[in-house]
């Protein structure tokens, strides 16, 4: 097979404004200061944080970055999608051409910051929740099923299992 590289599919490069720089146990202040790697102190009493949109407006956010590489992943997604049959229509993607024989398997390999970036889009959750509740360690399987319901040409997107090392 011949491997495609996105751009949209590189690393998340999403960092935490200098305000919520964090400090370890021992004092240290850690280079990375990662978005999708802070204490849990530092954002579960946010409200909303938890909701699909509310992340969003949290002041963790508020320079704008994080969202604005959210929404170009999110885009990269949606145009992947779309060229393999599914439109996104708000809630549920609209099944194009056959979509009765639609059976293609789309592969991607990313990191763990984009990885939940992607599924926070794909089953509309908080990417905060994300980004601290999933976790897929290093060479894991995530799958992501387009079901068909009825007999509709629309499709939701099931997460079968995250993380899966059984291989």
């Amino acid at each position: 097979m011949q491997a495609t590289e996105l751009e949209w599919l590189r690393e998340f490069p999403a960092e935490l404004r200098e305000e919520y720089r964090y400090t370890l146990r021992d004092g240290a202040i850690p280079d990375n200061r990662c978005a999708w790697d802070m204490p849990p102190k530092m954002w579960t009493e946010i409200p909303g944080i938890f909701e699909p949109d509310g992340w969003r407006s949290a002041p963790l956010y508020e320079d704008g970055t994080v969202q604005a590489r959210y929404e170009f992943v999110c885009r990269g997604w949606d145009d992947l999608l779309a060229q393999h049959g599914y439109v996104r229509d708000g809630g549920v993607y609209r099944c194009t051409g056959d979509w009765k024989k639609n059976r293609q398997t789309v592969a991607l390999f990313c990191h763990l910051g984009l990885g939940t970036a992607l599924l926070a889009h794909i089953l509309r959750m908080s990417l905060t929740a994300a980004w601290h509740i999933l976790f897929m360690p290093t060479s894991s399987v995530t799958t992501v099923l387009m079901e068909h319901h009825l007999d509709e040409p629309t499709a939701i997107a099931r997460l079968l299992g995250v993380g899966d090392i059984s291989h």
